[in-house]
């Protein structure tokens, strides 16, 4: 691909992407991430972090709008807005290692919301996320890993912007020049950063919210006849300029239209910060393998590189701080043989834990920095040294975490996930069916006659619903 007038390049792919073209993975793969996300959008909506956002929607009902779910309609912006911060309330949303981000908590949302206003096919919804995703991964894989692991980006909010306003512009079929405008302008306005981390505070959950709604007044504007420029991604001060210092385009959309690039994002079974997963499946197999437990561990040493090792906070006093300390998930782990969000905020302040966490310690390991030099993927790479009391010592490596593409999770697996996570919601009872309302989702008669069926199982559990049962 040619290094100039990038973002005219993602716009022309958008703007050729068609369901027709897509193959019958691809589209199940598209299911896949939107079940996940919708899991971790309804047990976000019903957790008690929700009710900000709803004070914050509610004044702005609009019957004609989009649907809040176990709310009600509000302006397009604002249920954009909620869902997509709802969706990362768990922190078990998806997320793709290259680009080091979480595409489906922004897309997916905002491609709900536009449409079920827009009445949009499900097919015409999947084509849209399908070249978002794209566009996001593109973009992503360009800055990283250092954007996010050196200059403390958020990708979501950096890569997100131009993902939501590609993904609008196709569901509202803009001819290509407009649509390269919305995505210019939301570059223009993108960023986000993760200082959030350092005291657990609410940004986390804000980011992909603000950055579905620049999508959304990116595109407006670009309706408007507003203009972006051509080199807003590669030039002297454009966006991979300022959130990279060494952004790589040698294959920037090499594959595009060839490679989906939602086929290689990875889906989430622990709770807490991507960084840390690795380490936590490397503990739990010498766990279930070796009987391992708070007492009969003497010690454990995390090998890793730099980026592991400042996950070495301890003793954390708020949930999103406690997601991204080391010393605390592996002791939840050790404890629990899980990192769920119940877990970790059961544990939070618990003596037994605490004393833990002393005993677990963070070090450079030179070989597994040479390969990451090699290899930036491998960002999570972990070697575990773990002593028991009895003098045992136990070596587990894991490369990455679990739910990659080299080892994927299946739909039963993803289903299972999907049906935990509402049991805290009042659509519990109906979760097996909701799953398979999703698994037949391009065959659904419209984005609305979808949400309108989800929202009817969030409001009223067991009711009649002649739409999901025709799934059941």
């Amino acid at each position: 691909m040619d290094s100039k007038n990038l973002i005219r390049h993602l716009a022309q792919h958008v703007h050729s992407t068609r369901f027709e073209d897509l193959t019958t993975a691809e589209v199940d793969r598209t299911k896949q991430c939107l079940l996940d996300c919708l899991g971790n959008m309804l047990a976000g909506r019903f957790s008690g972090k929700a009710d900000g956002f709803l004070r914050h929607a509610a004044s702005s009902i609009q019957p004609d709008g989009a649907t809040i779910f176990g709310f009600q309609k509000v302006t397009l912006e604002k249920a954009a807005f909620c869902n997509a911060a709802f969706s990362r309330v768990m922190d078990l949303d998806d997320g793709h290692r290259r680009a080091m981000g979480h595409p489906g908590v922004v897309i997916i949302p905002t491609v709900l919301a536009v449409g079920e206003v827009l009445h949009a096919t499900t097919q015409e919804a999947i084509s849209a996320i399908v070249a978002a995703y794209d566009v996001y991964i593109e973009i992503g894989m360009a800055i990283n890993p250092y954007s996010y692991t050196v200059k403390g980006f958020d990708t979501t909010g950096v890569a997100g912007t131009v993902a939501a306003a590609a993904a609008i512009a196709k569901l509202k079929h803009l001819d290509m020049e407009t649509t390269k405008h919305a995505m210019a302008i939301a570059a223009l306005h993108s960023g986000g950063f993760i200082e959030y981390l350092s005291d657990g505070s609410s940004g986390k959950l804000l980011c992909p919210a603000w950055t579905a709604a620049t999508g959304l007044r990116s595109v407006e504007m670009a309706e408007c006849g507003f203009t972006g420029p051509d080199s807003v991604l590669e030039g002297t001060h454009g966006l991979f300029r300022c959130f990279s210092e060494n952004a790589d385009l040698s294959n920037f959309g090499a594959t595009l239209g060839t490679t989906r690039h939602i086929m290689t994002a990875y889906f989430k079974a622990h709770a807490c910060l991507r960084r840390l997963h690795a380490a936590i499946d490397a503990l739990l197999a010498a766990r279930k393998q070796h009987a391992l437990s708070l007492e009969n561990v003497r010690r454990i040493v995390v090998n890793a590189g730099d980026f592991v090792l400042k996950a070495d906070a301890r003793r954390p006093s708020t949930l999103v701080a406690a997601q991204g300390s080391m010393p605390f998930v592996l002791a939840v782990a050790l404890k629990h043989g899980k990192v769920s969000r119940e877990s970790l905020q059961s544990s939070m302040g618990d003596p037994e834990l605490e004393a833990v966490q002393d005993t677990i310690s963070l070090k450079f390991s030179e070989a597994i920095a040479a390969r990451q030099a090699s290899d930036s993927s491998l960002w999570g790479e972990v070697q575990l040294e773990i002593e028991t009391t009895d003098g045992l010592v136990v070596t587990q490596h894991a490369a990455f975490g679990s739910g990659e593409p080299e080892a994927p999770m299946s739909w039963d697996e993803l289903q299972r996930k999907f049906v935990d996570q509402l049991q805290r919601t009042p659509a519990a009872s109906e979760a097996l069916r909701l799953a398979s309302f999703v698994a037949r989702f391009d065959a659904i008669d419209g984005v609305d006659t979808f949400v309108q069926t989800i929202s009817l199982a969030c409001l009223t559990p067991n009711a009649a619903n002649p739409a999901m049962a025709q799934g059941s």
